[in-house]
């Protein structure tokens, strides 16, 4: 799923961490982040889950495309099965770091 930078902006400011109480528009998690061989790696992932109001923006304003990536998955799962793990990484798209919408090159 692609979706604008303002509404995933709208998700964050408006989130919520899963354990607080109450009814917000949006929670977020944060689980282990793991290897190509289920290692645990040294940072995590964030997980956000969305309720009513942030679903219906979700769905309406902000989807820009969806994109099937189960060819791409097979693919890497056959590299990483293979032990290929370079030819696996080679296929998995880049992962840059998510800065505020105000600053240079977010």
């Amino acid at each position: 799923m692609r979706i604008t930078r303002e509404g995933f902006d709208w998700a964050v400011a408006h989130a919520v961490e899963s354990n607080i109480k109450g009814k917000p528009a949006v929670r977020v998690q944060w689980d282990p982040e793991r290897g190509m061989n289920h290692e645990a790696l040294p940072h995590r992932s964030i997980q956000i889950g969305l309720t009513r109001e942030a679903v219906d923006m979700y769905v309406n304003e902000w989807t820009v495309s969806i994109t099937d990536v189960t060819p791409l998955a097979r693919q890497i799962h056959e590299k990483v099965r293979a032990r290929d793990l370079d030819a696996a990484r080679a296929l998995l798209p880049v992962e840059r770091p998510y800065g505020t919408s105000t600053a240079p090159n977010a």
